[in-house]
């Protein structure tokens, strides 16, 4: 199960509309879901899947994404410019396996699935005037493990909790600068350090909680909660690749681990619906998700020392810690479905709208969030017990023009000598195409 880069957005590190179906309609299945799929938004759904199903979809992920760096005035008073880059990153394939069953009852559900987030990937130009925000990510990912059960102590009413394993490998490479204020220029190629960092951590148990209700037939009710969870990993590996300057040929690295940490936040869905079954359905969801917990993405080498430095001789690294300052953020999104053809065709749309997390002072191609407005459409073919889905989204965040950053070039050796980094102009889209097929027995 792949997924995720350095966890990119959604109000944070993911998109929005996860799964085929809840993505063709916006994402708005809160109070409305009838298949797998309800094991992420709300469990207490899964008393409305009938039958077992098995589900199996993956989503096609692409970002494009471009930054043009604001010019700087050197040491020497002159001008410098910078070309636009553009993320060079593949499509990310995101895929997920899900099963459901009733039971045999109307009062009971439990479902099972493996999952990733939706996010893209981020690779851009080694000698890029980004390189010191990132070069690339191209190797994480997330995968959650769940299992879920729903209760219908009355018809109209239903609650259910699911218990999770989020599995991350945070896999990341950028560059630092060497600069001694000696010689040189910040900025300048030979005096750049690559800098990977590579954290694993297998075991973080999280869990979900919702509740549903049919207060009267047709209106459908749902909220549910995302708790947190914190990837940690205390022997992350880092490597660094020192500047090819000749100053450094004699210099070398001693020690490769680090401890890093990452939170992440609480979600709140709530939903309305309205529907005539095997008619139409729609529904409005409102989702909050408290990314102020993110505040910064701490690194420390575990004694992790730069021999033969010029003018230094040697230095132990210091924290690489890299400040994010997020901020919680809300999300919209509306959508419904129409049946065409009752039992075979089925025609999906909605619109998502989502806050961007990240502020401008903290804002690089390190993960490229902003405010989201998101047109959906989808669909569903029957065939007997067996069903395909496919969805698309297209996903426009609105241009980040930076001025006020405080990115700065990570320096273990002169952290005086760092250069602000970060201001700019950003534009960026998303390509969402989701595939999956369902079977009911």
């Amino acid at each position: 199960m792949l997924a995720v880069p350095s966890l990119a957005s959604a109000g944070g590190f993911w998109l929005p509309g996860h799964g085929a179906t809840p993505l063709g309609r916006g994402g708005a299945v809160v109070a409305s879901s009838d298949d797998p799929n309800g094991i992420w938004y709300n469990p207490a759904t899964l008393v409305r899947n009938k039958g077992n199903q098995l589900l199996i979809d993956v989503a096609m992920i692409d970002l494009s994404a471009d930054f043009t760096r604001a010019d700087r005035q050197a040491r020497d008073g002159s001008t410098v410019t910078y070309e636009t880059v553009k993320n060079e990153g593949m499509p990310q394939w995101i895929p997920q396996l899900l099963f459901s069953s009733d039971l045999g009852t109307d009062e009971f559900a439990l479902a099972v699935g493996a999952y990733a987030p939706n996010a893209p990937r981020y690779r851009f130009p080694e000698d890029g005037p980004q390189r010191y925000s990132i070069v690339d990510n191209t190797e994480s990912l997330i995968l959650y493990e769940h299992l879920a059960f729903a209760w219908r102590p009355h018809p109209r009413f239903a609650v259910g909790a699911g218990i999770q394993n989020m599995m991350a490998v945070l896999d990341s490479t950028f560059m630092g600068s060497s600069y001694v204020g000696l010689w040189g220029e910040p900025e300048d190629y030979d005096l750049d350090l690559m800098i990977h960092i590579k954290a694993t951590d297998l075991l973080t148990i999280t869990g979900n909680f919702g509740v549903w209700g049919e207060p009267v037939d047709g209106l459908t009710l749902g909220a549910s909660v995302q708790a947190p969870a914190a990837v940690q990993d205390d022997e992350a590996k880092l490597e660094v690749r020192l500047p090819s300057h000749y100053a450094f040929d004699n210099a070398s690295v001693d020690g490769d681990k680090m401890v890093l940490s990452i939170d992440l936040p609480w979600i709140f869905r709530a939903g309305v619906g309205y529907g005539v079954e095997h008619v139409f359905d729609v529904e409005l969801d409102v989702v909050y998700e408290t990314w102020s917990v993110h505040q910064a993405i701490h690194s420390d080498p575990k004694s992790v020392n730069v021999r033969n430095v010029p003018t230094v001789g040697s230095l132990e690294v210091g924290a690489l810690n890299v400040q994010r300052d997020f901020q919680n953020t809300l999300g919209v999104g509306l959508g419904g479905e129409y049946t065409v053809v009752p039992e075979m065709l089925d025609l999906r749309a909605g619109f998502m709208f989502e806050q961007g997390a990240i502020p401008d002072k903290t804002f690089s191609l390190f993960q490229v969030d902003s405010q989201k407005f998101a047109p959906t459409l989808g669909a569903s073919l029957s065939f007997a017990d067996f069903s395909v889905d496919l969805a698309y989204s297209f996903i426009y965040q609105v241009s980040r023009d930076i001025t006020t950053s405080e990115v700065a070039q990570v320096n273990p050796t002169y952290d005086a000598g760092s250069t602000i980094v970060g201001n700019g102009s950003t534009s960026s889209f998303f390509n969402v195409l989701a595939m999956g097929a369902r079977y009911a027995f």
